[in-house]
Formats: structure tokens, C-alpha cells, sequence
């Protein structure tokens, strides 16, 4: 589950609890805070700006499997390269 800085949650689940799931991850995007809970524990992102987006899909056998990843930079902790800095010296 919860580590430092990291939230994992595994379990089986059925087509409708997962669709609720994916509201709820929607919903926090769109308003820019995701909170994960289980077991008294919460985490909290706050997706912002660009994202990295990739969805994989892939069956081999009986099973088949999808992911999806998202991922940015907080700002405040972005990586200032390729960023315009205009300064002066007076």
C-alpha cells in the first residue's frame, strides 16, 4: 500500500466497480486533485500542465491486460531547461 511517497492498491474487481473507479480518477483530473485511500491511509496528486499520456493493451493466452500511465512534473518542482529566462542586471 502506502510508502513514503507511493500508494498501491490491488484487489479483484467487477466491471462496475472499476467504471466507478475511472469517474472518480476523471473527476480528479478535471478538477486537479486525485486523493487514494485504503485502510485509513490517503494519497494525494495533484495532475497539472502537460502530461505524459501511454495506454498499452496486450492479450497472450486466456488473458488480457491494460495499462495506463500518466505522469508530470509538480511545479514547483519542474526542471527549469527549455524554459525562457529574461533578466537584468540593473
Amino acid at each position: 500500500m502506502k510508502k513514503n511517497n507511493e500508494f498501491t492498491f490491488e484487489s479483484l474487481q467487477d466491471c462496475e466497480s472499476i467504471i466507478k473507479y475511472l469517474e472518480a480518477l476523471s473527476e480528479g483530473f478535471k478538477n486537479h486533485k486525485i486523493v487514494f485511500g485504503a485502510e485509513g491511509e490517503t494519497f494525494a496528486m495533484f495532475p497539472d500542465g502537460l502530461l505524459d499520456f501511454e495506454i498499452s493493451a496486450k492479450t497472450k493466452n486466456n488473458r488480457s491486460k491494460m495499462t495506463i500511465t500518466c505522469s508530470w512534473k509538480s511545479e514547483d518542482h519542474a526542471d527549469e531547461e527549455g524554459c525562457l529566462s529574461i533578466k537584468s542586471d540593473k
